[in-house]
């Protein structure tokens, strides 16, 4: 994702809190366990600086974490200064985000193949007249 940017990894893991797992035992289910365990770890997140949530999931799961006020897909794009990063996932896991910051939005731009993350940090915002065409952004 990062590869031969340390300084953007360094920056990412400070912006972004990121769950690789979330299990609860089937007998347990159904009692708000994994929102409580998650609504903790976005609590304790957003105290340390943390502005945006992401956590990977099978897509059977993305109702869920709709729910919870995650949005979900396959694609996710952040947008930075001079360009944007993917989050890709292959089935059959999929990306949901969850802005922690009222400065972080989650929307669409024309020709993106997913939802795009702005406003991780000031000035990773994208034009108001930005789009997508073969993988690069337009302004």
């Amino acid at each position: 994702m990062t590869h031969g940017h340390p300084e953007l990894s360094d920056l990412l893991s400070r912006t972004a809190i990121l769950v690789y797992g979330l299990a609860v035992a089937p007998r347990c289910r159904r009692q708000g366990i994994a929102r409580a365990l998650l609504t903790e770890a976005e609590d304790q997140a957003r105290t340390t600086g943390c502005r945006l949530a992401t956590l990977l999931h099978k897509p059977e799961l993305a109702p869920f974490y709709q729910r919870l006020g995650y949005t979900t897909a396959h694609h996710v794009t952040i947008a930075m200064p001079h360009g944007a990063m993917g989050l890709t996932q292959q089935p059959p896991f999929m990306t949901a985000v969850k802005a922690l910051h009222p400065d972080v939005h989650i929307g669409t731009v024309s020709g993106a193949p997913g939802p795009v993350v702005t406003g991780l940090l000031p000035g990773w915002d994208m034009p108001p007249n930005a789009r997508f065409h073969d993988g690069q952004i337009i302004a």
